[in-house]
């Protein structure tokens, strides 16, 4: 059974982008990202290679997936192995996405 787990970058934006919506959006948008990101994490870890390899393969970075946080503008990157499925970023859709996953 492939294990999953969420790095500490990742889970530190996620927390930051949740305190971002609680403060901006109210309570009720940061209850709609939570069961965004839940539903994202629900499906990778049915279907591990949904995400698209478009940074792998542009970047060089072997395994590195990317993934859409539904209804919201934000992509969850994750690298994927026979054993292990990690969650190593979440970025939002503005930001130079390649420049900022660049090694």
């Amino acid at each position: 059974m492939r294990q999953f787990s969420v790095s500490s970058a990742a889970e530190s934006a996620f927390l930051e982008t949740l305190d971002y919506y609680t403060e901006t959006a109210g309570d009720e948008i940061a209850l709609r990202f939570i069961e965004a990101w839940d539903a994202m994490a629900i499906l990778l870890k049915e279907h591990p290679l949904a995400g698209s390899q478009r940074f792998e393969t542009g970047l060089g970075i072997q395994n590195l997936r990317s993934i859409p946080v539904t209804n919201f503008p934000y992509i969850a990157f994750y690298t994927v192995s026979d054993d292990m499925l990690r969650i190593v970023g979440l970025l939002h859709t503005s930001q130079d996405l390649p420049k900022k996953l660049r090694p």
